[in-house]
């Protein structure tokens, strides 16, 4: 139990995939809240507004009002991968402050030397003594009554530890029974290092209570005021970033050649089909969440911090589900040939996305990686039978709950009005993949008469363009994610290839400059040489 305990998220806020909170530093925020009192500049009032917007802004869902607002008002705003990201903000102003205020504190004579605050002219002594109150008080008061300014356990924590539990292989019952004991040991534990760092934070406020003292006694220089203060916040924010980042968090070059590459005996017989492209769904890690699957295998997972909006859409709405499904079957099915047909086939979307083999833990740890090849992968491209057609985006993606892949396409209306596409298709004929670049797949078609294919392929507008038999033509998106396009009789060559213009005018734009850069240069020496032979 203490080792289980000692290995969990010292983090217990409500922000998903946060390992750590922002941290300032104690001093800081002191030196920050002394400044708001005796800084003359107005800048301080703008600041001060615009470090409580995105403190607030960094609550997101917490605050979802301000959040929504932003997300469809400010430019610019939801491109943001996170909320949270919004906290650099703070993280400059606050130091800010804290040395404007510090600059102002130190033109003092002495620390009894009256400023006015809100029309009352205090001392700076009392307002030293009443911001450190503030702030040290806060951190007294965590110290002895923790549990009056926080809580230790986030509101879904509880739960989302029973689905961990479960998905190891612990029944539902003995998995609730499991986190019922487990999470007061943990919420003991971040106690006991919440009071720690609190007493740590007022141990820091008073050492510069005391540096702030000793400097306004004549005891020390302004010089030794500035050393001595910054290396407390030296101290100060180095012993918690170590926390995060220290030696373990390095391995050497070879080490970390030996994690990334490590090959299982599931990938040596998953990497021995010689199929130009097909897809793996690693189930022995969390498949969204972890990218080491893509340094063997071509994976409908793995992690990205700007992931496709639409692609997102599809695991939350389509892939979740169905990998869900395929756990709560496979059991059963794993021992029987036609069962496990079967489980497969439900797997409508991911069978779309041609994922050929699934990797699956096995054994009483799940430490043996087991491939089972999926014999109902739609293939990397497909005719279909039937389109249909949709007025938006939100019923394409719900559509596709009630149709078969293997037969039917679902695109939008507008996509029919533009290309005149049929409802009906015989799907007859073939249609297969020759080669597979990263920008360019290349595939025949054999038919009789005209079919619509589908391409197991991300549509993306901005790049991608296809070329029959050499001539560009036009495809659109289907299945909410795919490429489509309507194949004409005979046998043919297609093409996809990744031109975005934005890369080649980049490129043209790049080569000007440098054109105009060495223009520039050539006529600087130019110059420089002609005045010097007209001075001499």
């Amino acid at each position: 139990m203490r080792e289980m305990v000692s290995n969990s998220d010292v983090y217990f806020g409500d922000q998903p995939m946060l390992s750590a909170p922002d941290y300032i530093g104690a001093i800081v925020i002191f030196l920050a809240v002394l400044g708001m009192f005796i800084i003359k500049n107005p800048l301080k009032w703008p600041l001060f507004a615009v470090c409580l917007l995105t403190i607030a802004l960094g609550w997101g869902h917490n605050f979802m009002g301000l959040t929504s607002f932003f997300m469809d008002y400010v430019p610019g705003y939801n491109k943001f991968r996170a909320v949270s990201m919004i906290m650099i903000v703070p993280e400059l102003i606050l130091p800010l402050l804290a040395i404007m205020g510090l600059q102002e504190l130190v033109k003092l004579k002495s620390w009894d030397e009256k400023i006015k605050v809100f029309k009352k002219d205090i001392s700076a002594k009392r307002l030293v003594l009443i911001s450190s109150a503030v702030v040290g008080g806060f951190c007294l008061i965590s110290y002895l009554l923790p549990d009056v300014v926080n809580t230790f356990h986030s509101r879904f924590e509880e739960e989302e530890m029973v689905q961990r539990f479960i998905k190891g292989g612990y029944p539902e019952n003995q998995a609730r029974q499991g986190v019922a004991e487990f999470l007061p040991q943990i919420e003991l534990a971040r106690k006991a290092i919440f009071r720690s760092d609190a007493l740590r934070s007022l141990i820091f406020i008073l050492l510069a209570l005391g540096t702030l003292y000793l400097f306004f006694t004549n005891r020390i220089q302004r010089n030794l005021l500035y050393a001595s203060l910054g290396f407390f916040i030296f101290v100060d924010l180095w012993s918690v970033d170590r926390r995060y980042l220290n030696d373990k968090s390095f391995v050497s070059k070879a080490e970390n050649q030996e994690y990334i590459s490590g090959k299982t005996p599931a990938d040596e017989e998953i990497l021995r089909d010689k199929d130009p492209n097909y897809r793996v769904l690693n189930l022995s890690v969390g498949p969204f969440d972890d990218a080491s699957t893509s340094f063997y295998h071509k994976s409908i997972g793995g992690y990205h911090g700007a992931k496709l909006r639409r692609y997102v859409d599809l695991i939350d709405f389509h892939l979740r589900p169905e990998i869900n499904s395929f756990y709560k079957n496979i059991g059963k099915a794993a021992q029987n040939d036609s069962a496990l047909k079967a489980v497969f086939s439900e797997l409508k979307v991911i069978n779309m996305l041609n994922t050929k083999y699934f990797i699956v833990p096995a054994g009483e740890e799940g430490q043996t990686l087991i491939p089972l090849k999926n014999p109902q992968a739609n293939g990397n491209a497909w005719f279909v039978k039937s389109l249909k057609f949709v007025q938006s985006a939100d019923s394409e993606i719900v559509g596709m709950k009630r149709m078969d892949t293997k037969t039917e396409a679902i695109l939008h209306q507008k996509y029919r009005e533009a290309n005149g596409f049929k409802d009906n298709y015989t799907a007859t004929g073939n249609i297969q993949l020759l080669s597979y670049k990263p920008n360019e797949l290349e595939y025949s078609s054999e038919s009789s008469e005209n079919q619509f294919a589908v391409f197991s392929e991300i549509y993306y507008e901005k790049g991608w363009n296809v070329y029959l038999d050499g001539e560009l033509k036009p495809h659109v998106q289907v299945n909410y994610v795919l490429r489509g396009m309507e194949v004409p009789a005979g046998k043919h060559t297609l093409v996809f290839r990744f031109e975005p213009k934005t890369y080649y005018n980049g490129n043209s734009l790049a080569m000007a400059g440098s054109i105009l850069l060495l223009l520039s240069i050539a006529a600087g020496l130019f110059l420089h040489r002609r005045n010097n032979v007209i001075v001499s």
